[in-house]
Parts: structure tokens; sequence; C-alpha cells
């Protein structure tokens, strides 16, 4: 009876230990999932300005060609921006 009883409670004691580990992977996981929401938060922010930087540029050079400048004397194209870096990324 007594190594029932001790079976048992090491039974009990591995899965109080189990439903831990699996409650710290959720807590885990929430936090990765509010830094990918805020990563991606900032791509879209940069995608935006960088399609206005692109939209500005695409009016200077039709007014630039309409002035007569040679399009090898027109300005460079905005770079795309770089995706920034996530939690785990």
């Amino acid at each position: 009876m007594v190594e029932f009883s001790r079976l048992l409670e090491e039974q009990n004691q591995r899965k109080r230990l189990k439903a831990a580990e699996k409650a710290h992977r959720k807590e885990i996981g929430k936090a990765n999932n509010v830094a990918k929401a805020a990563v991606e938060a900032e791509w879209k922010e940069r995608v935006a300005e960088h399609k206005g930087a692109v939209e500005t540029w695409t009016a200077q050079c039709a007014t630039l060609k309409a002035g007569g400048i040679r399009a090898k004397d027109l300005p460079a194209k905005p770079r795309r921006p770089t995706k920034p870096k996530g939690p785990c990324m």
C-alpha cells in the first residue's frame, strides 16, 4: 500500500510539473505574439513611408524630365526599407 501511495504521489507531481511547463510555454507564446504584432506594425509603417517617398520621387523625375534633364542625371530611386527583426526571427 505504501508503494502505491508513493507511485500515485509521483504521478501527481509529474502532472503538476507538466501543467506548469505548459502554462509557461503559453505565456511565452503570448509574449511572442505581442512582439510579432509590434514588428508587423513597424513594417507596415516603413512600407507606407517608402511608398510615399517613391511617389514623391516619381513626381520629381517627371518634372525634371519635362524640364529636359537627361535620364542618367535624375535622382536615384529610394531604396527598399529593411524588414525589422523580431524576437525570434
